[in-house]
């Protein structure tokens, strides 16, 4: 048995930057500020996960 995987980066190049605004992401200034910090932190990692789940494609599988 082999355990396989692969992972692609789907843009040319190594690296890829992005830029939001608020209200770009559906938030407006007044609802940030009314965030905890920990809400802060979960708003952010939503927001690279799917910039993770946009540009990279990942698999792993099992062959007999």
């Amino acid at each position: 048995m082999k355990i396989k995987g692969s992972i692609s980066i789907g843009y040319s190049g190594a690296s890829r930057k992005f830029d939001y605004s608020l209200g770009s992401l559906g938030l407006t200034q007044e609802e940030w500020d009314g965030f905890s910090e920990k809400e802060r932190d979960a708003f952010l990692q939503e927001v690279l996960d799917t910039e993770i789940g946009n540009v990279l494609d990942a698999a792993i599988w099992v062959e007999e």
